[in-house]
């Protein structure tokens, strides 16, 4: 258990942080609203659709219309960090990219977990969800920090706030959860988008 006491307005915290483990696969409802900020200026977009994470196998998939200025834009990205690529199609057109540079390596599904620094913050309700909020410093691996709600009850990812610098576009992003499943119906989703075939 962990005993807070406020000191001179500052929380002080006696105890151990709590720990979960997010399930080993699992599939969200995602809607992203991002604000970049680089030499062109300020412009922000949002994305929706479905995501899907195996950390047993090391890779993700996301599936969704990115919509900016009001035009949208079906993407999806694939990235299997074993070897370190991504397969991003937007509307049928093929990109590979170098994972570390898009997403680093794979997180840990754990908090904390052993490989990024991680500050339990305290707990929060969303709606009627208890959670735990972590930030998580992956300025060296990822270029930004990571702000994440966590329910407390099975360890789902609820919310995550991204904010930082990478490749010299300062980034912030927040991310809503949704509709969570702990596992993946359909592993077939997990292949190199056939746009990609010829250039893998």
């Amino acid at each position: 258990m962990k005993y807070c006491v406020l000191l001179m307005l500052i929380p002080f915290c006696v105890g151990a942080d709590p720990s979960c483990c997010m399930p080993r696969q699992a599939t969200y409802s995602k809607f992203t609203v991002t604000s970049q900020f680089d030499q062109n200026g300020f412009h922000s977009f949002e994305k929706k659709g479905k995501v899907y994470m195996d950390f047993d196998n090391k890779r993700r998939i996301d599936i969704v219309r990115k919509t900016e200025n009001g035009q949208s834009q079906n993407i999806v990205a694939y990235t299997d960090y074993n070897i370190g690529k991504t397969y991003e199609v937007v509307d049928g057109h093929c990109t590979i990219k170098d994972a570390l540079l898009v997403n680093g390596s794979m997180p840990a599904n754990c908090f904390p977990g052993p490989n990024a620094r991680n500050y339990y913050i305290g707990r929060e309700t969303l709606g009627d969800t208890l959670t735990d909020v972590w930030r998580t410093d992956l300025t060296q691996s990822h270029g930004f920090m990571a702000v994440m709600h966590v329910s407390v009850k099975d360890c789902l990812l609820m919310t995550e706030i991204d904010y930082g610098t990478i490749q010299g576009v300062k980034i912030q992003s927040t991310t809503v959860l949704s509709d969570a499943v702990p596992r993946i119906d359909n592993q077939n989703v997990f292949q190199v988008p056939r746009e990609c075939h010829h250039q893998s």
